[in-house]
């Protein structure tokens, strides 16, 4: 079942007098671009990415992340990838993995 934004709030506002408090004062952000950073076996360096979320209209439950590198060195790190895909589509094969994501 899904329930409505408006719906959410006011349950969230019942349970925690701490959040009407945030709300009220508007410090309560609304979703908007975020940078995620990204850790792959084969680049030299983190990858930072901005994230966007997009709705798709008429699909409430549906979303869209766009993601772009953060910055020259993570734009870079992205060409390279992309050009190992050419040449080994699993460059990460066989390794002990600690990939991840996490946001800034």
């Amino acid at each position: 079942m899904s329930v409505s934004g408006g719906v959410f709030r006011r349950c969230l506002s019942t349970a925690s007098p701490y959040f009407t408090q945030l709300w009220r004062s508007g410090d309560v952000a609304p979703p908007g671009p975020r940078v995620k950073t990204f850790r792959h076996c084969a680049a030299s360096a983190e990858i930072r990415m901005t994230s966007v979320s997009l709705s798709v209209n008429g699909l409430p439950e549906c979303r869209i992340v766009a993601y772009t590198p953060a910055g020259r060195e993570s734009e870079r790190q992205m060409t390279m990838l992309r050009g190992l895909r050419q040449e080994d589509p699993a460059p990460c094969r066989g390794r002990d993995l600690d990939c991840g994501a996490k946001e800034n």
